[in-house]
């Protein structure tokens, strides 16, 4: 029989684990934000009785050396840049500052913002885009094929960008769902039990064993959800959640 002692272990390493894979959000979330930060500074808030776009290409522009250094930042992100909201770039219905990472270097994206063709690229209607501006805050969307952009499976991280008070679009990277995956089963290899971590439509991202493979749906099942014994969300605005197998703790019953 475990006792008290064995307890208290298993929690402090959960709660360690749990830490760790916060700490690693947050290493993709603050240069996202300072990004977003970025481009609030140089946005002008319209003047009464002005209906001006509040950012011009050229100042964006200047923002190109930031994103590229972001891109090239870490192994995981394969992407980054700003999404600007319909109309509030000079010129653009439609604007994307976004830098993919190819062949080792960071280039620039280009697609088709004509929303009169059929083909066009809409992405206010992306989910990366419209939680970011529904809740103001940041969010994680994936993992998911970006069929339209890197042709890969990405995890998208979004934060918005202000003009004043109006929303400006919103600044993110895309991160390798396979590269995030080996990062957070690098924490989860920590627990001697099986572990995993899903998001909120319960997508598992990443698991240390094969009881969960990458990328299915967990069942969802009130009570003993999923099998687990225990769960713990993680940082509010990723939706994600670590989840701990009855193993872990079953003696402690």
């Amino acid at each position: 029989m475990t006792g008290e002692g064995g307890l208290e272990t298993r929690r402090a390493s959960v709660a360690r684990v749990r830490q760790r894979l916060n700490d690693l959000l947050e290493s993709w979330r603050a240069p996202v934000a300072e990004l977003a930060a970025a481009v609030s500074a140089i946005a002008e808030p319209p003047h009464d009785g002005d209906d001006s776009p509040a950012l011009s290409e050229a100042a964006l522009d200047d923002l190109v050396p930031s994103v590229e250094r972001l891109v090239q930042s870490a192994r995981a992100i394969i992407g980054a840049g700003f999404i600007a909201a319909p109309g509030l770039v000079d010129g653009c219905e439609r604007y994307m500052l976004w830098l993919q990472k190819r062949d080792g270097a960071a280039r620039r994206l280009r697609l088709n913002f004509d929303t009169s063709d059929v083909d066009a690229y809409d992405y206010v209607r992306m989910d990366w885009y419209s939680r970011a501006r529904s809740t103001r805050g940041s969010c994680l969307t994936g993992p998911y094929l970006d069929y339209s952009g890197s042709d890969h499976i990405v995890v998208t991280l979004t934060i918005p960008a202000n003009c004043g008070s109006q929303f400006a679009g919103v600044a993110g990277i895309d991160v390798s769902a396979h590269a995030a995956e080996g990062l957070l089963v690098e924490q989860l290899r920590a627990l001697e039990a099986d572990a995993v971590v899903f998001n909120d439509e319960r997508l598992v991202v990443a698991a240390n064993s094969a009881r969960w493979m990458p990328g299915e749906r967990v069942p969802a099942v009130r009570g003993e959800a999923l099998g687990l014994d225990q769960s713990e969300r993680l940082v509010a605005w990723s939706g994600w959640t670590l989840g701990v197998a009855r193993s872990e703790i079953q003696q402690l019953r």
